[in-house]
């Protein structure tokens, strides 16, 4: 059985009013670490954080336009009707863009 079957086979349980298993619960969430409940000698449940922050997507590495580069070819392609739109500025912004 796989991870994801498993975690939309669980039974949810409302703790909001369970102030020591929120507690526990939260602790567990803050720190990361999965807390394992005994009573005397036995185990009796394992409390894991799960992720409830979204994945974050990895940085890409930015770089300046170039001529050769297929972006460069949109600037200006499109019509603002403004007079002395971006469209007519456009080598003007991408200078002042990139400039140390």
């Amino acid at each position: 059985m796989e991870v994801s079957e498993m975690a939309k086979e669980l039974e949810a349980i409302d703790i909001t009013n369970e102030p020591e298993l929120l507690r526990i619960a939260e602790a567990v969430q803050a720190s990361g670490t999965p807390r394992l409940l005994r009573r005397n000698q036995e185990d009796v449940a394992l409390v894991v954080p799960t992720t409830s922050k979204p994945a974050k997507l990895p940085r890409r590495s930015s770089r300046p336009v170039t001529l050769d580069d297929p972006l460069f070819a949109l600037f200006g392609t499109g019509h603002s009707g403004i007079p002395g739109g971006m469209s007519d500025r456009k080598h003007e912004a991408l200078t002042r863009a990139y400039r140390p």
